[in-house]
């Protein structure tokens, strides 16, 4: 295993810098922002070899296999739908505090801060979204709360772990709750007028990426 998180761990590595110096002279548009924000996320697949052995395996037994065509659809339309929006406001929210001035360390930190608990805010909303949707889908469902606790430890623990026996839905929220903070870090790289700094913000959004293994 130890290999396998060496590898997947150059190869983000090598993923980011590439993907950095394909758009860092590009405008910050809707084009370029989503496609930053992908390349961050599978940046994450790269780096975590929980993901691989998940995929490999197929989920087996994930609940998600026990909807219809049509709930399996749903369920895939509001996760991307909700790390849309979450990434959109990230996006919004790093542009305003960058808005003509360069980046700063107090401003990375902040900015990456507000990232990760906006992201774990609407993680600990989404299991009442999706149990709404159930509800439409699988008839008696009763109506209850299902809201996680906020930033709970072991919440955060088992979504940032990316475990190989992980379901479907953690290893989503992972993936999107990692590749948040390269994805921030790309707007003040952008601002950067040192290049080693944007050498340091690089390797700090890949060191991010290394909590996936170590957690």
């Amino acid at each position: 295993m130890s290999g396998l998180i060496l590898l997947g761990g150059w190869m983000s590595l090598f993923w980011l810098a590439v993907i950095w110096w394909l758009t860092m002279d590009r405008r910050a548009n809707f084009s370029t922002t989503t496609y930053v924000a992908l390349a961050s996320m599978f940046a994450v697949v790269l780096n975590s070899p929980g993901i691989w052995f998940g995929l490999g395996r197929g989920y087996p037994g994930d609940s998600f296999f026990t909807l219809s065509g049509f709930g399996q659809a749903g369920v895939l339309l509001i996760s991307a739908a909700g790390l849309a929006a979450i990434y959109a406001l990230s996006a919004a929210k790093s542009r305003r505090l960058l808005r003509d001035q360069p980046t700063r360390a107090v401003l990375v930190l902040l900015d990456c801060i507000v990232s990760v608990v906006l992201f774990g805010l609407i993680y600990a909303l989404s299991p009442q979204i999706f149990y709404a949707f159930y509800q439409q889908v699988i008839p008696g469902l009763p109506d209850q709360t299902v809201l996680r606790l906020p930033l709970a430890i072991d919440q955060m623990r088992a979504a940032f772990a990316l475990d190989p026996r992980g379901s479907m839905a953690s290893h989503l929220a992972g993936i999107g709750w990692l590749g948040i903070v390269p994805f921030t870090l790309w707007f003040h790289a952008r601002t950067s007028a040192v290049r080693g700094e944007i050498f340091l913000i690089l390797a700090l959004g890949w060191f991010w990426l290394q909590i996936a293994n170590f957690v």
